[in-house]
């Protein structure tokens, strides 16, 4: 095991340089239509001023108060405190990086209600996407979120305030605070290395078959020999390429730590990731290529920690065999050593952190990709993680373009998703899609031990463990209790909605221009419920270049597996791979 460490040069912007006058600066966005327009703080003392000077001087009013008169004047609506559901940076966030952070905030309001957001920051460029609450027990029906990268300043406390007004309802104001530390050195370290010849990738994939990929399903023995043969019936009609890579080259895998945000906002270096880039010298007369992968993992994987028996791992290798650059970030705490929760389906912080790796893998990798082409892929809860970074990187990299991207099997609604599980639980199927074919025995621990411990650590949801999971099971009360609208979960359900993306408003503005996807999700699939694709695909088909391959994972074969088991992640495992050979034929 070795290590080196890669520095990067810090940049500086000059104030002076940055236009930052004390009366020039865009301040107010205000909303219209979804739209944002800045206003700059020397027209509004302008015209605060004249106002004044008018009214000192009576005018403005259009009329006159004489004798005997009366002057009804309208009495200005009560501000109630508007609250706000997610807050990143968080309010106890005293050194957050100025060079890496970006803030959102996010919040339950009405459709019809306008609004004032502030933030007093340099070249402010804002991202508002607005929700469609799914179920509410009180009056608002839509959440908002912002988000904002800014030209932040060191040593710095920046203070956030929205301002909405309703023809009908009392105004609402909140506001927000947090400070800005010392920008980072923008470290990027490698831990450890692992190269690989082009005859052990070769042999990876059917290894995997034959080992880990049903041995990890935790099924009895007699099982796992039923579906052995299946298995290898869809390996030799769907998994050619996988089973036959054809590497090019030797592969260098790296176990990188670097420097990005933990989910509360402050700087964080326990972040980690894989890359993999292909072994060149001088005498192979490589041409770096303009096109690179970025890979978001599945529920159990950790790219980084260079395991032959992971999936995500072995994909990596086969495609950095054929020249490509790879890097396939780690969810913050899901290495198996971290004492922290990992941000299990919290698409804002996870696709902060993929966002920086990313950065820092374009800046030191150079003479493997040169280009501004990123291809996207992502499965499962990789899925999930994609279409946040996708949506992200339209604010974060207007510089790239993610030309391409292949996306499945993740729990888009995730609201409905879980709401799914606790009615399978409950006995009271509602036959929306999302809880006929639950194996709960799968899906419940899905809930304890990985959506529900990150939401509880890193969002302020007035709850404990205690009050939602009871001897290692989701509480009997509080599945109840959640499906009867109780106000005690109105966070929590506001939280799932926010990391939810078939309850889009504005779909139009959530992913960039010309955005292409290559989507994919089997009918059969008992873990993650195909109502999430068939939803998010009704969505934004209009709005992106959407190409939903209904074919893949739908044979008979995945149906006789699926009959064969009632193990619920078989088929959603299984359908992973005929995604992979089907990029693996894409990306030679």
């Amino acid at each position: 095991m070795w290590a080196s460490t890669k520095r990067f040069s810090k940049q500086y912007l000059d104030k002076k340089d940055q236009g930052r006058e004390e009366f020039n600066l865009p301040l107010f966005f205000h909303a219209a239509d979804g739209e944002f327009i800045p206003i700059s703080f020397q027209r509004c003392f302008v015209s605060t001023t004249f106002c004044l000077i008018l009214s000192a001087c009576g005018g403005g009013s259009g009329q006159e108060a004489g004798p005997g008169s009366t002057v009804m004047e309208e009495m200005p609506p009560s501000t109630q405190t508007l609250s706000f559901l997610e807050k990143i940076p968080r309010s106890t966030v005293t050194n957050a990086d100025p060079e890496k952070i970006t803030v959102s905030v996010a919040h339950e309001t009405f459709s019809d209600a306008t609004s004032d957001f502030h933030i007093d920051c340099n070249r402010p460029s804002l991202k508002k996407t607005l929700r469609t609450l799914q179920d509410s027990i009180q009056e608002f029906d839509q959440i908002t979120q912002h988000i904002v990268d800014c030209g932040f300043e060191e040593n710095t406390v920046y203070s956030i305030t929205l301002r909405e007004t309703d023809p009908t309802r009392s105004d609402r104001e909140g506001s927000h605070k947090f400070s800005t530390g010392t920008a980072s050195n923008n470290l990027l370290t490698v831990q450890d290395t692992l190269v690989l010849q082009q005859e052990d990738i070769a042999e990876l994939f059917v290894s995997y078959i034959n080992g880990a990929l049903i041995t990890k399903t935790g099924m009895p023995r007699i099982i796992q020999d039923i579906i052995l043969q299946p298995v290898i019936g869809v390996a030799d009609q769907f998994w050619a390429t996988l089973v036959n890579p054809t590497p090019i080259y030797d592969v260098v895998s790296e176990r990188v730590l670097y420097e990005s945000q933990d989910p509360l906002g402050n700087p964080s270096t326990d972040l980690m990731g894989l890359i993999s880039y292909p072994l060149v010298d001088a005498e192979d007369n490589f041409a770096p290529r303009n096109q690179m992968i970025l890979l978001s993992h599945a529920t159990g994987s950790s790219p980084s920690e260079l395991d032959l028996e992971d999936a995500w791992f072995i994909i990596a290798n086969h495609l950095a065999s054929r020249g490509y650059l790879v890097i396939a970030p780690d969810n913050y705490g899901n290495d198996p050593n971290s004492i922290e929760n990992e941000t299990y389906l919290l698409s804002f912080q996870t696709a902060i952190n993929s966002l920086d790796l990313l950065r820092l893998g374009l800046e030191s990798y150079s003479t493997i990709y040169t280009g501004n082409e990123i291809t996207l892929i992502g499965y499962s809860q990789g899925g999930h993680s994609a279409v946040g970074i996708l949506s992200l990187a339209q604010l974060k990299f207007k510089d790239l373009n993610f030309s391409q991207s292949y996306i499945g099997g993740g729990p888009l609604n995730l609201y409905g998703t879980f709401k799914g599980v606790l009615e399978n639980l409950n006995g009271n199927c509602q036959e929306t899609g999302y809880c006929e074919l639950i194996d709960s025995s799968t899906s419940e621990p899905f809930a304890t031990d990985r959506i529900l411990p990150g939401f509880l650590q890193y969002s302020d949801t007035g709850l404990t463990k205690d009050d939602l999971i009871e001897d290692d099971r989701l509480a009997r009360d509080f599945i109840n209790r959640f499906l009867e609208m109780d106000p005690a979960y109105e966070k929590l359900r506001g939280l799932l909605e926010i990391n939810s993306f078939t309850n889009i408003k504005n779909p139009d503005n959530f992913f960039a221009p010309g955005t292409n996807i290559n989507f994919y999700h089997s009918e059969f699939d008992r873990l993650v419920p195909v109502a999430n694709a068939e939803e998010f695909v009704e969505l934004f088909s209009a709005h992106v270049n959407l190409n939903f391959d209904d074919s893949e994972c739908n044979s008979n074969s995945f149906k006789l597996i699926s009959e064969a088991t009632d193990k619920a992640g078989i088929v959603h495992t299984l359908c992973a791979l005929n995604v992979f050979d089907t990029i693996m034929n894409e990306l030679r």
